[in-house]
């Protein structure tokens, strides 16, 4: 596992950069409660719980900008057509 919060150990024992990954929510993220995201992580789709500080509807375009646990996440809404220069 890295040494700060952006990244985690992975199943295999490895690790997976998820803070700026992009991805589509999936169940809609009411404010204060979860909702669901789906990321592409290592060559597959994973989902994971999400938060967010606005409400947002099924198929928005979100960007990770922060880690609660392995299967948590905070995200933000990220517009379409956008790149993120890394």
């Amino acid at each position: 596992m890295g040494a700060d919060n952006n990244d985690f150990g992975d199943e295999e024992g490895g690790e997976e950069r998820l803070e700026g990954r992009l991805g589509r929510v999936t169940v809609p993220i009411p404010v204060g409660k979860p909702g669901e995201v789906m990321l592409q992580i290592r060559g597959g789709t994973e989902r994971y719980a999400a938060w967010c500080d606005e409400p947002l509807a099924k198929h928005v375009p979100v960007v990770v900008i922060g880690i609660r646990s392995p299967r948590s996440l905070d995200v933000a809404p990220f517009p379409e057509g956008e790149t993120i220069v890394r």
